[in-house]
């Protein structure tokens, strides 16, 4: 019975290996495998190297804050300055009280918000110093609501049980600040809750 199974695979492999065209046939295994690594030489090409990396290795990807945005499936992290420490607010919601934290963060690229709440937001508040770098790990990153956005990038990142800020050396240089200013005449004009500062 054995010896009949493995006649019935052996029929099997030399009928898929077998290459039909019109009037010759040809059992060229070697030119079938050649135009498989053709297929996959082609898919490695289009592959991103960040992609590659992050297969292999699975280690996170330093990324530059301008790159932040939901698209990203690969583990990441950022090296950033902590520019601004804004003060702690309560809320209440349907899930109860509590409290929140923002901080902005920038690098050579960019600056974003970070957000914490609750325990998060306490102990992020005791970690992070103003004019610090950190190296920031295990963030999730969602889109800024335009109602509480103090920055222009897009996205903010928020704090999770398992987030890491690591002090560490400044890789970079910051650019020159650059502000917004808002005439007294448009004043009457913005949404409710924009932040606007004076000099």
């Amino acid at each position: 019975m054995n010896d009949e199974i493995a006649d019935a695979v052996q029929q099997i492999c030399d009928a898929v290996c077998t290459v039909v065209d019109e009037d010759k046939t040809t059992d060229d295994r070697g030119a079938i495998n050649e135009q498989r690594d053709d297929h996959h030489a082609d898919n490695r090409n289009n592959t991103p190297v960040s992609q590659i990396v992050t297969l292999t290795t699975n280690q996170p990807t330093l990324i530059n804050i301008s790159d932040i945005n939901t698209d990203i499936t690969y583990p990441w992290k950022i090296h950033a300055i902590v520019t601004c420490i804004y003060p702690k607010r309560s809320f209440t919601n349907s899930h109860g009280a509590g409290e929140i934290s923002n901080w902005d963060l920038t690098d050579q690229s960019s600056s974003i918000t970070l957000v914490a709440f609750n325990l998060n937001s306490y102990m992020m508040s005791e970690k992070l110093v103003k004019n610090q770098v950190y190296e920031f790990l295990n963030l999730t990153i969602k889109s800024a609501d335009e109602m509480y956005k103090t920055l222009p990038h897009p996205y903010q990142l928020v704090c999770t049980n398992a987030t890491c800020a690591i002090e560490t050396e400044r890789l970079f240089d910051l650019q020159e600040s650059t502000y917004n200013f808002t005439p007294l005449s448009q004043m009457n004009t913005l949404p409710l809750n924009s932040i606007v500062g004076k000099i």
